[in-house]
This record gives C-alpha cells, structure tokens and sequence, in this order.
C-alpha cells in the first residue's frame, strides 16, 4: 500500500508540473483605438518546477558518434544575363508616353516625355570633408545623401520628398514646381521612408495635405493642431512598432492634424505590428493596419474607425494586411496572414467584408503577383509553382465584385511553355505580361507580350534578357521587374545581379514594339523609378 502511495504521488506532481509548464495564457480583451491604445496586457508569472531526480536503470553507456565536418561547397558562379542585341544603346533623350522620375546620385532627376533634355529637379547636396562629428555613422559607412524618397501629384505641380543633407539629418521637404518655392515641414519627426515595403508618407492628388507616419510617436493632447483634444495618451501595447499618423496643411504648414494611432500587440506569441498607410486614390481618406486589424480615416478631419477586426482568435488564417486600394475606391487589397503562408483578398471599404482571390495561396513559396484592372472592375493574378521549374501557370482575371468569377487568360493546358509574369491592364483592353524562362528552359522566347483578355490574340512584343535559371532546394525562379507605364504605353524592366550587388541591367522599351533602348550606361545608378501621372490607388 505504501508503494502504491508513492507511485500516485509521483503522478500527481507529474500532472501539476505539466499543467503549470503547458498553460498557455491568453491576454484579456479590450478595445483599441487608434487614439487611445488599450493597457498592456500582464502576462501572468512562468512557475519553473522543481527538479526531480530521475531513476536510471544500470545500462551500459554508448557515447554518440564524433561528427564529421563537411567544408560548404563553394557555390558555382552564374554566368551574366544574355543582353537581347535587338536593344539599342539609348542616344540621347527620346521621347515617352509619359515622364519618367528617378533619384541618381542623391538628385532626383525628370526624363519630360517631350524627351530632348534631362531635367534635374532636386539637386544633391555639396559634399563637404567635415562628417559633422557623428563618426559614429563612420564606422558603418555614412548613410545616404541627397533624396532618398519622394511623391507627386498626378499634374506634377507639387512634390514632397525626403532629403538627408551633409549633416546626415533627414528632412522632409514641399517643393511647388510652378512658383519654385520649396519648404521643410518642420513637424515631421521620426519618419523613415519604408517600412516593411510600406510608405510612411504620401502627398494629396490635390497637393493640399502631405500624410506621413511619425513612427514611435504617440498622439498628445496639447493645441498642436485641430482635432488633437481628443487623443489620450496611452502605453503602447506589445512590441516597439508604433506610430501616429499625420495629415500637414501645405498651404498653412502650422496646421496638422493627428489621423489616427497605429500600435503593435502581441497576441498568442505572435506581434502583429503597424504596417503604415495607404492613401485613397482620391486623397480623402487612409487605410492602415495594425495589431488590431483594419482602420480608415478621414483626411483631414480623423475619425478613425476600425472596419475589420483580426480573426486569428477563432483560426490561425485571418490576420490582415493592407496592400494598396483599388483605382475606384471601393475596396482594398489586403494580404491575410496565416499560421504558415498566407493568401490574397479583397476587402469591401464600406462594409469590412472579405473575399479571397483564387490561385494567391503563397506557401511554400510561389511566385504570386495582382494587380489591379484600371477601372476597379477587377484584378490580374498570376501564380506560378517555382518548385516544379514547369509550372503549372496561371494567369487569370478575377471580378471585383465576385472574386469567384475568373476568366482564365493562361493555364497550365494553355499551348507552349510560358510564364506569364507582371502583368499590366493595358488602354487599349489588352494584358501585357512577360514570359521570364529561364536560359536553359525549353518553351517561348523570353519577352514582353500582349494578349486579349479572352486568352487569344497572343503578340510578341520585344525581347528580354536570357536570365540563367536559378535554383535552390528545388525552387526555380529567373524573373525581373518590370515597372510598367499607367497605360502600359511603356515599360521598364530591370534585374539585379545578386553576385554583383551594384549592377543593374535596365532595358526600356514602348509596348508598340517601335523601340527597344539599352539603358544600362544612360541610367547608370539610378533608382526608385517613378512614371508621371502615377497609377492611382497604391505605391509603385
């Protein structure tokens, strides 16, 4: 009886130690708004248990084995991309459809699409041989000079951009290109220019309101602009992704206006965190997601709301992100975060409802790319398995409306061996897309095409680089970036060599197949690439 005793014992402290290791707290609800964070959840106090010693039977002892250490394996360099020699070095400035925005050298710099000259808008910095004592900065290399990030309005009259001067202090800058005048918004504090691929600041089509995230800032209640005297300041809750959004009057920069609150929290061991803003293609709204799900706000006046509420408390698939709007307004892009992978949606602005897109299932790793039709009606998806290195391919289009209705444009059955990648809604009813096959792949030749919505009516355009087939752990991928016009008119395409780091092989051409230029010494260094008038709805 006493032997029975102990073993019960034993069990029963087994069975405590257990459920005290294995609870998993849950953090207590409670409403969050953009302008007053909720308290920071408590979690309760981890017991460690006492150790028990542990009876171990009289056995004979094998020591594990001594590894064996294996050199990795000098990885074998790809061979550069095969130019296409059908693209001419660019003589001088031709003309676009459209102008063509770009930073080089800390310039921000304007191809006109009447072509003839380049014109620098925004020039560089003098560089001077004082580091201004932040050596520091020094050892790492001091940060870039100059523009680093900037937005337009659709008529080109008013630019807001970021400059960091020889100081290294960043600035947030107003320039109205017809009278010349340009101002710092001495306001702005604590803003970077991405975050997680997100803007933090944007400029109003109508040029009124410049919108930037100050991240790490909470909202005050002292005068500081209109509509402030409702914030409340509060902890933030979980994690140090936080931030208060801004709306800057640009005729009266003393005039700003807090939009809304942006905070991180922490939720079943996860940190769901702010990802920023997106601006209303009309300009007279935000949306943003942070740890607690979807917010819109009005600009100027606030009035944040909360539209759609994280569902990840009842299923591990429903946290949302927001991507970017549709041209019409009427509903948003968001990707929705799952315990691994995740997928597209749409979500309805008015209503908060959610509709998942076919073929956006993003785990373990296709390659997966929407865009929106131009008029809203709709979305391009397109969606290849890179783990096959064949496919299968897709290329659909998708209503708006009822995002179950598709109309397959290219299929895995679909004639010929063809990736269709980036595509664009062209002016004229047709898709452009490119077909990015690798070197070695058998299929149609690499390049840019244009097809009717129906899947017939395929044209080749014009070339694109042959791109050695990358492969890693079964995953093939060759692709590039093309940044087409708004009306697809033009394209721009562009790799990066991952070998070498500072090399980009550019390649601009007109969707018409009239001219293909080779860009790579005409636009050498340049970057972030903008066309003019921009695509409404969502960053470029």
């Amino acid at each position: 009886m006493n032997k029975n005793n102990a073993v019960l014992t034993l069990f029963t402290l087994l069975m405590t130690m257990c459920i005290t290791a294995c609870a998993h707290p849950r953090p207590s609800e409670s409403p969050l708004s953009p302008l007053s964070p909720p308290p920071v959840h408590t979690r309760p106090a981890t017991v460690t248990p006492a150790s028990i010693a542990t009876l171990t039977p009289d056995s004979t002892w094998t020591p594990w084995p001594t590894p064996t250490w294996t050199p990795i394996s000098t990885p074998t360099p790809q061979p550069s991309p095969d130019f296409p020699s059908e693209a001419v070095k660019l003589q001088g400035w031709p003309s676009l459809p459209t102008t063509l925005y770009f930073i080089r050298d800390g310039s921000l710099w304007r191809w006109p699409k009447e072509g003839q000259t380049l014109q620098q808008v925004v020039a560089a910095p003098q560089q001077s041989g004082s580091s201004s004592g932040k050596l520091a900065r020094l050892v790492f290399g001091p940060p870039p000079t100059g523009v680093t990030a900037y937005r337009l309005t659709p008529d080109e009259r008013y630019l807001v951009y970021t400059f960091v001067g020889a100081t290294f202090e960043p600035e947030m800058i107003v320039l109205d290109r017809v009278t010349g005048a340009s101002f710092p918004i001495s306001t702005a504090i604590n803003f970077e220019y991405f975050s997680l691929g997100m803007p933090s600041f944007d400029i109003t089509p109508d040029g009124r309101y410049v919108v930037y995230m100050a991240w790490n800032v909470r909202p005050t209640t002292d005068s500081r602009s209109p509509g402030v005297g409702r914030s409340v300041v509060s902890p933030n809750t979980g994690g140090n992704e936080y931030g208060t959004i801004f709306a800057v009057d640009v005729q009266n920069i003393n005039r700003e206006f807090e939009l809304g609150y942006c905070t991180s929290r922490s939720e079943y061991e996860w940190e769901v965190r702010c990802d920023g803003f997106v601006l209303s293609p009309d300009g007279t709204r935000i949306a943003c997601s942070d740890g607690r799900g979807v917010w819109l706000s009005d600009v100027p006046q606030g009035s944040p709301r909360l539209i759609a509420e994280h569902q990840h408390r009842n299923n591990f698939c429903g946290v949302w992100r927001v991507h970017n709007w549709s041209p019409d307004g009427k509903r948003l892009l968001i990707d929705v975060g799952c315990f691994e992978g995740g997928y597209s949606a749409m979500m309805d602005v008015d209503t908060g409802e959610v509709r998942e897109i076919p073929h956006t299932w993003n785990y373990p790793g296709p390659y997966v790319n929407i865009t929106w039709i131009q008029n809203g009606a709709g979305l391009l998806v397109n969606h290849i398995n890179l783990a096959s290195g064949i496919g299968p391919a897709y290329l659909v289009q998708v209503s708006a409306e009822d995002p179950a209705q598709e109309t397959i444009v290219i299929s895995a059955t679909w004639p010929g061996a063809v990736w269709p990648t980036e595509p664009h809604d062209l002016s004229n009813g047709r898709i452009g897309f490119t077909n990015q096959q690798c070197v070695d792949s058998t299929g149609m030749q690499p390049g840019i095409y244009t097809i009717e919505r129906d899947g017939t009516g395929l044209k080749f355009v014009s070339p694109l680089p042959a791109i050695p087939c990358y492969v890693s752990e079964g995953i093939h991928g060759a692709f590039g970036t093309v940044l087409w016009s708004p009306d697809g008119a033009a394209y721009f395409y562009f790799t990066r060599d991952e070998q070498r780091a500072s090399q980009t092989n550019l390649l601009l051409g007109l969707t018409d197949g009239f001219a293909l230029w080779d860009v790579r010494e005409s636009l050498a260094n340049a970057h972030t690439f903008h066309w003019q008038p921009p695509y409404s709805g969502y960053w470029r």
